[in-house]
């Protein structure tokens, strides 16, 4: 029972058990994410019906997706990873178009029921976003009640983008 060899093994099989685990989760979730997506465009772009949805919100969301999946254009991590980013940005971004510029379902949406300030969220969103990386990432080190140093060469443009698709994120 307490043979260390024992333990280090049942501890590793544990973590492979998580680690597998924690896949197919991310899997799952990743294909029922991109499934709705293609079913919501289904009845948008298909059935040409966007009655009752909010033009601003999807909106806000393929701006959520360009910014946090913005690596995309500029690293490769894999086949899946590269797909599943891609897809996220084109379906919204298709649903998007459809929603403002084709028929029937350009008709169907209504301006004057999607009346929330979007704009001013994303303004709000980038200003929080801001402060928090600069402060959170270490290029503005605050070092007292008045004295603060400011680290240009730690400043990520896409660190920062990532941070503002998390605080926008509905």
């Amino acid at each position: 029972l307490n043979n260390p060899s024992t333990h280090n093994n049942a501890s590793h099989c544990n973590t492979n058990e998580s680690i597998e685990a924690m896949r197919r989760l991310r899997l799952s979730g990743d294909i029922f994410h991109i499934v709705s997506l293609c079913l919501f465009y289904i009845i948008i772009g298909i059935k040409g019906n966007s009655a009752g949805v909010s033009l601003k919100a999807q909106e806000l969301s393929l701006i959520v997706f360009v910014t946090r999946y913005l690596d995309v254009f500029t690293d490769f991590y894999s086949t899946y990873n590269t797909f599943m980013k891609l897809m996220c940005i084109s379906i919204t971004g298709l649903t998007v178009y459809t929603m403002r510029y084709q028929e029937p379902a350009r008709s169907t949406y209504s301006a004057r029921q999607d009346t929330f300030n979007h704009w001013q969220i994303a303004l709000f969103s980038a200003v929080f976003a801001l402060l928090a990386y600069l402060i959170g990432s270490g290029v503005v080190d605050i070092k007292g009640d008045t004295d603060f140093e400011v680290h240009f060469e730690r400043y990520e443009l896409a660190s920062l983008l990532w941070t503002f698709s998390i605080c926008l994120e509905p």
